[in-house]
């Protein structure tokens, strides 16, 4: 399991700047402590950074957040459930103009076949071959709704099992965020709020962010099946419910 971080924009500015007490998000990655990683746009194009190791304490981590000055990127820490702790496990994962990070496990073992390819996935995690499901649908000219609608109703109608499909997905125009969790995976974690994305907004700035930390924990929260787009240049935000 995971804990995920999208930050949109008027002002690029290093993380810390920007997300309000980022120090005690930090923090959860002494828990989440499998591999951290951050994708942003730069230049026209996508910039991608992480390594196989907890965030807390890494150089190259503190590195990253302390001179990347960006408006429109993601940030993910793992707590390894599928997979090995390589460089190819870590997430984000990108292609092309997209980069993704999830926070959750589905039954790959019931669920590869056509919808979760391999042919693109260069680690082992369920979560790569998730991004690629959606990737292809995507590539097919589906809407973030429409692909992340098909992908959910194939996981969730056929009964596969999976505690949470939490995503953040980042495009050239756009943020998305999906909060999409089992009923009876917090009851696994023993943590009701485990699983909740939660969003904060202002006139220059949109962050969405798992739970856990003190000040995240008092943002309103994203419900059960809600997808958020967040406009990269607007910064208007829209919630669509998929359940």
């Amino acid at each position: 399991m995971c804990r995920m971080l999208g930050v949109v924009s008027r002002r690029a500015e290093r993380l810390p700047e920007l997300v309000p007490s980022f120090a005690e998000f930090i923090a959860l990655s002494q828990e989440h402590k499998d591999g951290w990683g951050m994708a942003w746009w730069e230049n026209g194009g996508l910039a991608l950074v992480k390594e196989p190791e907890a965030a807390f304490g890494s150089e190259r981590f503190d590195r990253a957040v302390g001179e990347t000055r960006l408006n429109f990127g993601i940030l993910h820490f793992r707590l390894a459930s599928v997979g090995e702790r390589t460089y190819e496990n870590t997430h984000p994962f990108a292609a092309g103009e997209r980069a993704f990070c999830h926070n959750g496990s589905i039954d790959v073992g019931a669920f590869l076949g056509e919808r979760l390819p391999n042919e693109a996935a260069r680690g082992s995690t369920d979560s790569e071959r998730y991004f690629y499901a959606l990737a292809r649908l995507l590539d097919e000219g589906r809407s973030a709704e429409e692909a992340t609608r098909d992908v959910t109703e194939a996981v969730v109608g056929a009964g596969f099992r999976f505690s949470s499909l939490n995503f953040l997905l980042l495009t050239r125009d756009a943020l998305y965020a999906y909060c999409r969790y089992h009923p009876d995976a917090e009851n696994v974690r023993r943590d009701p709020e485990y699983y909740r994305l939660r969003l904060y907004t202002s006139k220059d700035l949109v962050v969405v962010a798992s739970s856990g930390w003190r000040e995240g924990d008092r943002w309103p929260s994203l419900g059960n099946g809600d997808l958020l787009r967040v406009d990269r240049q607007s910064l208007e935000t829209s919630v669509v419910s998929l359940l």
